[in-house]
């Protein structure tokens, strides 16, 4: 569980530092951290503790906020993951720019997560799996749904490529932890297949890393094309400036010194020698356009 906490929170904190700004990241990051919080937990109750208890380091009051640590993270986990989920799915929807209220979709899906904290767990249960998996599973579900969706209905190449990616990467491993979180505990009182989410997870980190060196994956790799590209347009704009600038000073020159020829030739005062130097320095401003 260590790999699941370690993986997940440097792929969230590698995404949400990429590109911050963009919804997309900032829930896909969501994601990576709530399910990561899952393998603290984890690492918290089958290593931490045990260490300490073994090394005769453990006191009461720091027993007491492991504790709370573990169940605090646990629960950042169930509840989180699929809200986190079902808001990624739903921002990532090509067509959510033009959904109307959609300022009050967080706020709607996350109204059962406080509902959850006016119900007590029974004995030996960490959450009330009944109530939590009656809004967890539609979540989920709702979400695989949209990401399929989307990427079948994808007509460009490119962006089809890049959410068939992003479905790869989470499709299956919330799939799966639909029933070792939830549904397996709740109906067959199964509450340790939650460890085997390892694999699906050590499989979504192959597929967001694999990808974010050969195509980019949620903009890991288009940041930094991005940046070379913004490096690239600042060296054209200040070159672009300098020719610019240098154009309209010959160009000057040129019809400065034309209207004189012209003026001198209406008026009939024309001196050869003058004529000569004046068109010499239109004939050098032209050479040097």
């Amino acid at each position: 569980m260590l790999f699941v906490l370690i993986g997940l929170w440097t792929i969230g904190l590698l995404l949400i530092i990429t590109d911050p700004k963009r919804p997309t990241t900032r829930w896909i990051s969501s994601i990576a951290f709530t399910g990561g919080s899952g393998g603290l937990s984890a690492v918290i109750a089958d290593q931490i503790r045990p260490y300490l208890h073994d090394i005769r380091a453990m006191t009461e009051p720091l027993e007491a906020w492991l504790f709370h640590a573990e169940v605090i993270s646990s629960r950042m986990c169930y509840f989180g993951l699929p809200f986190t989920f079902i808001m990624f799915a739903i921002v990532y929807y090509p067509s959510y720019p033009l959904w109307r209220y959609k300022r009050f979709i967080p706020w709607l899906l996350a109204l059962p997560i406080a509902g959850t904290l006016f119900i007590d767990p029974s004995t030996y249960d960490p959450i009330p799996y009944g109530y939590v998996s009656l809004w967890a599973t539609p979540y989920i579900v709702t979400g695989i749904v949209l990401l399929l969706g989307a990427a079948i209905k994808e007509k460009n190449s490119f962006l089809r490529r890049s959410r068939m990616l992003v479905s790869a990467a989470a499709v299956p491993t919330l799939f799966f932890a639909l029933f070792t979180l939830y549904l397996l505990p709740y109906f067959f009182g199964l509450y340790e297949f939650w460890r085997y989410n390892t694999w699906l997870i050590a499989f979504t980190i192959a597929v967001i890393l694999g990808s974010s060196f050969r195509y980019g994956f949620m903009g890991l790799q288009i940041s930094i094309q991005n940046q070379k590209l913004d490096y690239t347009l600042r060296a054209i704009t200040s070159g672009t400036s300098i020719l610019n600038h240098a154009i309209k000073n010959d160009v000057g020159k040129i019809r400065l010194f034309g209207d004189k020829i012209k003026s001198d030739a209406e008026r009939g005062e024309v001196d050869q020698a003058q004529l000569i130097r004046d068109v010499e320095v239109i004939m050098r401003s032209s050479q040097h356009i």
